[in-house]
């Protein structure tokens, strides 16, 4: 499949919207009731409007401790049940990392986001911009 009909096929729906002339027509996400928000209509500074790593992370990580002295704090896991606090967040860095050393991997704040609610990328930037999360 070429790049066009990859982009054609996952932003819109086969009977509706038409790519002329670099417009594209997004499909609609109504049926599952989240904001949708295309790749294409994202702002070129996106990342830098993301929430701050401290105030995102805080509350949907149990025990999160104090950062350390290059900025990582510490806390449980939230996607796996661990007695052991094998959770760390980077807060004081531009780009918010996480890692889980218990094995489910790392990423970023928007990969964080999918995961816990199940989103798309899509959807989760829209969700952390908006401020909904």
């Amino acid at each position: 499949m070429r790049p066009t009909e990859l982009l054609k096929s996952r932003i819109l729906e086969p009977s509706q919207g038409t790519m002329e002339q670099g417009t594209l027509t997004p499909r609609s996400n109504v049926a599952r009731g989240r904001p949708r928000l295309e790749r294409a209509q994202l702002p070129p500074n996106w990342h830098y409007m993301l929430p701050e790593s401290k105030g995102y992370f805080g509350p949907r990580v149990v025990d999160l401790g104090k950062p350390n002295n290059v900025g990582w704090a510490q806390g449980k896991c939230p996607f796996h049940e661990d007695p052991a606090a094998a959770f760390r967040v980077n807060v004081k860095s531009d780009q918010p990392l996480w890692h889980c050393f218990g094995g489910c991997g790392g990423g970023t704040m928007v990969d964080f986001h999918r995961r816990l609610y199940g989103l798309t990328f899509e959807e989760a930037v829209a969700e952390l911009l908006q401020g909904v999360a």
